[in-house]
């Protein structure tokens, strides 16, 4: 009979501990769990009147691109150097990707152009694209293509606090301007920055 009586207890024991413990995680769930009531409760008429309300915000992510300048390539003969355009790129996640498109790419494919006031003749021009300010060289970029990720993008200021992170580099494909003839050669570039 003492063998039967302590398999009893040792079976309480086990069931006793089991529901402690479901009580515990319950509290845990219970606490962090948002509180938040399904719809708004309306009051009652009396001497006093208490009502509620659920408030709530979703915060989406955000990005900006920021303090861009136009480039101008000089007259001459030879082909130009490249030229750097030191920006500013947040976001609230930190990463994000780049896609670059030429208003000039009348005909598709991968090429930057710029074209003449008579859409006649254009000069091809490659994009690059750094996450910092220090290299002179970067990711080559494809016309409407999206980029790699980059991971150095301000999380903290829309505008980089006043300074800059990132760099787009141009630069002229030499045989399409050596065929060109002499006139103004333009076009608008497009950077479409997304947080990841």
């Amino acid at each position: 009979m003492v063998y039967v009586k302590d398999y009893d207890k040792k079976i309480m024991d086990y069931f006793q501990k089991r529901g402690a413990l479901l009580a515990c995680v319950t509290a845990l769930a219970s606490i962090s769990a948002p509180f938040v009531s399904t719809a708004a409760t309306q009051g009652t008429a009396g001497s006093t009147s208490t009502g509620t309300m659920n408030v709530q915000l979703t915060k989406g992510d955000a990005v900006r691109i920021s303090d861009l300048q136009d480039i101008s390539f000089a007259a001459g003969l030879g082909v130009p150097g490249r030229q750097i355009d030191d920006i500013c790129i947040y976001s609230t996640t930190g990463s994000y990707t780049v896609t670059a498109s030429s208003n000039g790419n009348g005909s598709g494919g991968p090429q930057f152009r710029m074209i003449n006031a008579t859409a006649t003749e254009h000069v091809r021009y490659y994009v690059e694209y750094r996450d910092d300010t220090f290299s002179q060289n970067g990711d080559s970029l494809i016309h409407n293509i999206q980029s790699a990720t980059y991971n150095n993008a301000d999380q903290l200021s829309d505008n980089c606090s006043g300074g800059v992170n990132s760099r787009v580099i141009i630069e002229i494909d030499g045989p399409t301007l050596t065929a060109a003839t002499p006139d103004t050669y333009s076009d608008v570039l497009t950077l479409l920055v997304q947080p990841i």
